[in-house]
Formats: C-alpha cells, sequence, structure tokens
C-alpha cells in the first residue's frame, strides 16, 4: 500500500467525507499521527511475544550484528547501541583469556542499579571458565561485564525504528508525499494502524464513534 492509499483510507474512516466536514487532515498532520502509532503499534507487538501477531514485526529485527565499541573501565566494555535501535532480540559475546580467543560469551541482563550483589556473587560474578558475564542497557549503550578476560566483540541482535514517512516540502503541511520514504509494513499492519489513529483521534475528540472503533479493531 502506497502512502497515498494510507492517507486516503485514513480520510475515508476518520472524516464523513473526504472533501469537506470541518475536520480535514492535512498530509502533514498525518504524517505526525502515522509515525507515532507506528511506534506504538510496533511496541505493542513486541510486547506480545510468543503470539502469532509478533511476526509481523519480524521484518525490522536485524540479526547478529557487530556493534561497535566505545570504552572501557575498570568494570565493563562499553559499545554503543545503534541509532537506530528500539528494542533488544538477543545479546551474545566474544571473549578472550591467554590463548583461548574469541570464545562465545553468555550474556544475562542486570538491572544497573544492583548489579554489585551480582559482581560479589561467586556465582554470578562474570566468569571465562564458564563463558558468561553480566550486561546492562543504560545511555544508549551496552555494557558488558569482565573479570579476567576481554571482550573482543558484541554480536547484537535487535528490533530497528520503522522508517518514518515524510513530506517532499517538510515545511509545507499539503506537499506531496516523499515516495524515497515508503511505509515499510505489510497492508494488513497498515490498516491496523490508521484504524488505531482513528480510534485515538476520536478519543481526543470525544466523538460517539469510538465504541465502533473499538470493535473494529478487536474484529
Amino acid at each position: 500500500m502506497t502512502i497515498n492509499q494510507a492517507y486516503l483510507e485514513y480520510k475515508m474512516k476518520a472524516e464523513k467525507n473526504i472533501t469537506n466536514d470541518g475536520l480535514s487532515t492535512d498530509k502533514g498532520r498525518f504524517c505526525m499521527r502515522f509515525n507515532n502509532m507506528q511506534i506504538s503499534y510496533l511496541r505493542g507487538l513486541l510486547q506480545s511475544k510468543g503470539e502469532d501477531d509478533v511476526r509481523y514485526a519480524e521484518k525490522f529485527l536485524i540479526s547478529g550484528k557487530p556493534i561497535s565499541y566505545n570504552s572501557k573501565t575498570n568494570e565493563v566494555y562499553i559499545f554503543n547501541l545503534p541509532d537506530n535501535f528500539f528494542d533488544l532480540g538477543d545479546i551474545r559475546g566474544l571473549a578472550t583469556k591467554d590463548g583461548c580467543k574469541n570464545q562465545e560469551l553468555y550474556l544475562y541482563e542486570v538491572n544497573p542499579e544492583n548489579y554489585t550483589e551480582y559482581l560479589r556473587n561467586e556465582n554470578t560474578k562474570p566468569s571465562f571458565k564458564w563463558r558468561e558475564s553480566l550486561y546492562s542497557l543504560s545511555e544508549n549503550s551496552v555494557k558488558v561485564f569482565y573479570d579476567d578476560f576481554e571482550v573482543n566483540k558484541i554480536l547484537l541482535s535487535y528490533y530497528r525504528y520503522p522508517q518514518e514517512i515524510r513530506l517532499i516540502d517538510e515545511g509545507n503541511p499539503e506537499s506531496n508525499f516523499n515516495e524515497d520514504f515508503p511505509i515499510e509494513w505489510d497492508d494488513k499492519s497498515i490498516h491496523r494502524i490508521i484504524d488505531l489513529i482513528v480510534l485515538d483521534f476520536d478519543i481526543s475528540s470525544t466523538n460517539p464513534r469510538v465504541q465502533l472503533d473499538a470493535i473494529r479493531l478487536q474484529q
């Protein structure tokens, strides 16, 4: 489905008629509403992992990407999260000690606020012998804890942000859509996102149609 087709469907669902109802949504506002709602929709899909609907998010999954090294402290190696990082899929590392190079390191997430208790515990602190360590996500980075070994590489599987739709002239709310930035979702997801935009708009404007919107979404 093209952006123009999605815009037309939105107007048909949201407005009394397409040309003159006093509630006309310009293309700039549609871009803003669509971009905001596709993020909420993706977040909802990922929160329902294990259910069938999560498959609609698979196209945004980037698997096993090496991420760039930033710095190192006495406790952690710091790696940069990608700019388009949205949510974590999986993470693993490669570590070296003495002659054992690039050994797979199993990583377990820890809350940054109470990591010290994990580091003091012989059963949970980083261990090259058991090929496992801890990590946390904070400050746009992955922080991997280490002991007497080197962390060579971090391989990150993550969900990226969907591409935003745009106007050719972003200063003109009635500019044509920029076809170089198409909608990335399949048609079924686009229909759902549009229904969610309509529902959100009707709730904010106290439109009595809200109940019908909700029923359509459930169906």
